[in-house]
């Protein structure tokens, strides 16, 4: 089963940014829970229905800081975030249209290597920007 365990390697230092990382990571950790538990398609559609929503905040959470910030990959960072949105919203209509009733080991495992990839990476490379402005 997969599960993410929040640990220093992704907390990248920017409190607001890392709540909202925390949050991710608890909601991607219902998902894999509730995939393994094998419950029905209404409840995996309500996780990855309050998954994409929260992703679409997160994501614009933390770009508005990261503009404000004059951060210069600003826009390669938003690319990313299309992105994973893109894939999450796939996931969203598949479970919407019923055809599947669970989510398949790659699509988790891509969910998993995605959001600790990305924190883990691209979000700690902006991360001294912010420290050093004092954003919180």
């Amino acid at each position: 089963m997969y599960n993410i365990e929040w640990n220093d390697s992704i907390i990248i230092g920017v409190p607001s940014i890392d709540e909202d990382h925390k949050k991710l990571v608890e909601m991607l950790n219902e998902l894999f829970a509730a995939c393994f538990a094998a419950q029905g398609p209404a409840m995996l559609s309500k996780i990855v229905d309050e998954l994409v929503s929260y992703t679409k905040y997160h994501f614009e959470h933390e770009e508005g800081i990261l503009a404000e910030a004059r951060y210069d990959k600003l826009e390669e960072h938003k690319a990313q975030h299309l992105e994973l949105v893109k894939q999450v919203e796939k996931i969203q209509a598949n479970l919407q249209q019923g055809a599947t009733h669970k989510l398949s080991n790659d699509t988790l495992k891509f969910l998993n290597h995605w959001l600790t990839n990305h924190i883990q990476v691209e979000d700690k490379e902006f991360s001294p920007l912010l420290r050093q402005q004092n954003v919180k």
